[in-house]
């Protein structure tokens, strides 16, 4: 009995160990070579969260100020570009993101996934590849639906 305790006790940390979350993506791929990598962190959030913006189209304060990282990575490297591919869908599949869009046109696949629960939106990704780049872009915080959809509904206008 011990020994099965054991084993599953060994599963689980393996299993945890090997759970990834946007920032380990962008550790693991941001300094290899052909990789194009931006992240913004959650003090530059709240700065542009401060920021006056009455004669701006469109006011984001309301939807940036509670985001606490933004991750973008732009692979063209053949190999390295397969491998983010891979372990994009992992994480999107591992977080039990729920797809949004799909959208495919000419050899390119956009996809695009939330975590949300109707009043928030917890977590965004999205996944894009045309055969010579993948593009894997997360972003992280606690998002108002309502002001999302005060974002999309200003740009309707």
């Amino acid at each position: 009995m011990k020994k099965i305790i054991l084993i599953l006790a060994a599963l689980f940390v393996a299993l945890a160990a090997s759970a990834q979350d946007a920032r380990t993506l962008y550790t693991r791929y941001s300094d290899l070579p052909g990789v194009q990598a931006v992240y913004i962190s959650p003090a530059m959030f709240r700065m542009i969260g401060k920021l006056p913006m009455q004669d701006m189209d469109l006011d984001v304060k309301e939807a940036v100020k509670s985001l606490s990282g933004f991750y973008l990575l732009n692979v063209s490297d053949p190999d390295t570009r397969m491998k983010l591919k891979a372990e994009a869908n992992r994480f999107v599949q591992a977080g039990k993101y729920e797809m949004l869009m799909e959208a495919k046109d000419d050899g390119e696949t956009v996809r695009m996934y939330s975590i949300g629960d109707g009043e928030y939106v917890s977590s965004f990704a999205m996944i894009s590849e045309d055969g010579e780049e993948c593009v894997f872009m997360a972003i992280e915080g606690l998002i108002s639906q309502a002001a999302i959809d005060k974002l999309i509904e200003k740009q309707m206008e």
